[in-house]
């Protein structure tokens, strides 16, 4: 029952908040399948968001060397002193992509690749 589910896991909610949480929990359970089967692997439960293939979003991606490629230029120009920018690291991406063969529109080097590049390897500029 819909009202015990709500009593139990937001007591203290009323008013519009409640009937938001109720169709919540109504958008959960129609994601069950989605949501277990994400829960299952290593990465799935640490996800807030995840993309089916196929739906027309597409996301370009260095490859792990390219990565990698970044991560080194980045501490060898740090071991020298050197400041890296966010428009050297957006050129230096841009470069690598290039080199990979990325068309000049494939890649951005946008501020959010920038944020989640250097969050992934643990960097700060």
């Amino acid at each position: 029952n819909m009202d015990d589910t709500l009593a139990k896991f937001f007591p203290d909610v009323e008013g519009k908040l409640r009937e938001t949480k109720r169709k919540s929990i109504y958008l959960w359970e129609s994601l069950r399948a989605k949501i277990a089967a994400a829960s299952q692997t290593t990465k799935g439960d640490q996800l807030k968001f995840s993309r089916d293939l196929g739906t027309g979003l597409t996301v370009t991606v260095l490859s792990p060397d390219g990565e990698r490629e970044i991560v080194t230029w980045i501490d060898e120009l740090r071991a020298e002193g050197a400041p890296v920018s966010a428009f050297m690291l957006q050129r230096k991406a841009l470069a690598i992509a290039a080199g990979e063969g990325l068309s000049k529109d494939a890649l951005k080097a946008s501020w959010t690749f920038r944020k989640s590049h250097l969050r992934r390897h643990m960097i700060s500029l």
